[in-house]
């Protein structure tokens, strides 16, 4: 256990240097988040907002590892994907 906080403190040092052997900065951004949304739930989440916190909780997490982008979600807000899929319908009826 103790070597394995050793080793994420001195792969956090190394990520502000240009060695292969610190954390990516996907990691240490991950990271901070998580700590930030830990203090968060300590601080704020009670039995009434729970259920709020935790979709807020998902769908940071589903941006933050790229299985959402904002594009996707505004499209799906404004309709566009279901506009799309539409006029590809339509022209494969076309053919």
């Amino acid at each position: 256990m103790r070597k394995a906080i050793g080793d994420f403190f001195i792969g956090f040092l190394y990520t502000f240097s240009n060695d292969k052997r610190g954390n990516s900065a996907r990691k240490t951004t991950a990271f901070a988040l998580m700590l930030g949304i830990g203090w968060i739930h300590l601080r704020y989440v009670d039995r009434e907002n729970a259920i709020n916190a935790l979709w807020i909780d998902l769908t940071f997490v589903a941006l933050m590892l790229g299985a959402v982008t904002a594009e996707n979600l505004i499209a799906l807000k404004m309709g566009y994907e279901a506009k799309k899929v539409e006029n590809e319908i339509k022209l494969e009826e076309n053919k």
